[in-house]
């Protein structure tokens, strides 16, 4: 059981390092667990496991499935985390079908949940989208989100393991690409470029 409890940690470092064979033979450890135990519990991780190696796999329609048992399981034994942890790979799946629209309303409920936890979410694969090609780096990109999230330069730099006068200097070139002249219209150009409207 021990053991059991520490497999779908080992399958999302597997796919981290794109060890896709070792994930599969964790997933097949964790769901015969799941059937031995006949646990609520395990279920839903072997379903979340199941979920996540599909979308290593490169098939997100089979990742749905298994990804939206969990969720339900995990709302019905009232765990808000990992139900939001669920929501932000079922978020991941819908970005590889190209359904950003739901991608987005998903990582912004599972954000609502972690912020009302006080807690961060573990890191879930992104898939790129073709909007891409912004004017942005993607560091810039990155910084953007963070400070349209209301992260200081001071967080933003601990999250991302750079000083604050790095920061500092992303924002600036920040500004310059996008012609606005405060951190506020920068988040403001952030959450339009997110949900499609492109660069005015």
């Amino acid at each position: 059981m021990a053991r059991a409890r520490l497999l779908r940690a080992g399958i999302e470092i597997a796919l981290s390092l794109k060890l896709l064979d070792e994930a599969r033979t964790m997933l097949a450890e964790l769901e015969s667990a799941a059937v031995d135990y006949a646990s609520d519990g395990f279920i839903a991780w072997a379903d979340h496991a199941r979920g996540m190696v599909s979308l290593g796999a490169g098939d997100p329609r089979a990742a749905m499935l298994p990804l939206r048992r969990a969720l339900d399981r995990f709302r019905r034994l009232a765990q808000p985390w990992e139900q939001a942890q669920v929501m932000c790979w079922i978020a991941c799946a819908h970005d590889a079908l190209h359904e950003h629209t739901a991608a987005d309303q998903l990582r912004s409920d599972a954000q609502a949940i972690f912020s009302r936890l006080g807690a961060f979410p573990l890191p879930v694969p992104t898939v790129p989208r073709a909007t891409d090609a912004g004017p942005l780096t993607p560091r810039e990109r990155q910084i953007v989100q963070l400070a349209a999230a209301g992260r200081s330069n001071r967080q933003i730099a601990g999250e991302l393991y750079i000083s604050e006068k790095t920061v500092g200097r992303h924002l600036a070139n920040v500004y310059v690409k996008l012609g606005v002249g405060s951190r506020t219209a920068a988040a403001a150009w952030w959450h339009e470029y997110q949900h499609g409207g492109g660069i005015h």
